[in-house]
């Protein structure tokens, strides 16, 4: 550490140029000319009058501006109160939108989705993929294909299969029925003839998210000895 500094040595003396550079300095200050508000400072009307300008100063920005100063720095009522129903209105759109969804999620899909891969099919001699389509608890598959090819023995593969009627399918809806004009080429017991088949469909809930819902519990006479249709 510095040792203090002795006290009984003598003051030392400023310097002669110093003191020459700091007398020129003193007279260079007094010599500059300052404003009297300076000197004396603002009068209360020369700062209102100051005040006055600023503001018309801002007004004019304003006009020019797009989006107002005056207008950003404060939030009117007719604003809170458009945000405010803005904000309602989402929360009944919200829980509106969830029920909506609920409902179109629950909603079983057309009877189409299984009748339509059905009927080709069999039109194709399918019988193990038509035979997915049906209610589990129908007969079994060997059974089923049997009962299938003595059918297109006796009166003709299925060539044409066009819709007649359908029952209504929704929400809430779990049994369904369609009624469906069966054209057979002719076999070695009947003469080619275009048969009406009524197929019956049950929906199941609890069949999987994204899955064919329904299910085809009656196939009708399709494999029997049906009535040619008038």
């Amino acid at each position: 550490m510095r040792p203090p500094p002795r006290s009984d040595l003598p003051p030392r003396e400023i310097p002669e140029d110093v003191q020459r550079r700091y007398a020129e300095l003193q007279a260079e200050i007094q010599r500059l000319d300052v404003s009297p508000q300076t000197r004396v400072g603002e009068s209360r009307q020369e700062r209102y009058a100051r005040q006055q300008r600023l503001r018309q100063y801002r007004r004019e920005l304003d006009k020019m501006a797009r989006y107002p100063m005056a207008r950003r720095s404060r939030t009117s009522p007719t604003t809170v109160l458009a945000m405010v129903g803005i904000a309602l209105l989402l929360c009944v759109l919200s829980f509106g939108g969830g029920a909506l969804l609920t409902g179109i999620l629950n909603r079983p899909v057309d009877i189409s989705s299984v009748a339509n891969p059905f009927w080709q099919a069999m039109e194709t001699q399918q019988y193990d993929v038509a035979h997915g389509y049906l209610d589990p608890r129908s007969e079994n598959l060997q059974d089923f294909t049997n009962t299938a090819r003595k059918a297109d023995n006796d009166m003709g593969a299925i060539d044409k299969v066009t819709p007649a009627s359908q029952s209504k399918t929704g929400a809430g809806v779990s049994f369904a029925s369609a009624t469906y004009l069966v054209h057979r080429t002719g076999g070695t017991l009947f003469k080619s003839a275009t048969y009406k088949i009524t197929l019956n469909f049950n929906y199941n809930a609890n069949s999987g998210f994204g899955s064919n819902q329904w299910t085809i519990i009656d196939i009708g006479s399709l494999l029997t000895d049906p009535q040619p249709s008038s």
